[in-house]
């Protein structure tokens, strides 16, 4: 697995382990805006950065 494979699940896994956690009510500004960088820095590792 290259670098940028591993670094792909890496994050996969860190969003797992954030929505598995997420209680059903009061989440956390800090948790969400965490769950939402890792997200999109997913995608952008993924080919779609979509920055047009």
């Amino acid at each position: 697995m290259d670098e940028r494979e591993q670094e792909i699940q890496d994050l996969r896994d860190e969003i797992e382990e954030i929505k598995a956690s997420l209680p059903a009510h009061s989440i956390r500004a800090a948790t969400l805006l965490r769950l939402e960088e890792l997200e999109e820095k997913l995608e952008e590792l993924q080919g779609g950065g979509g920055d047009a």
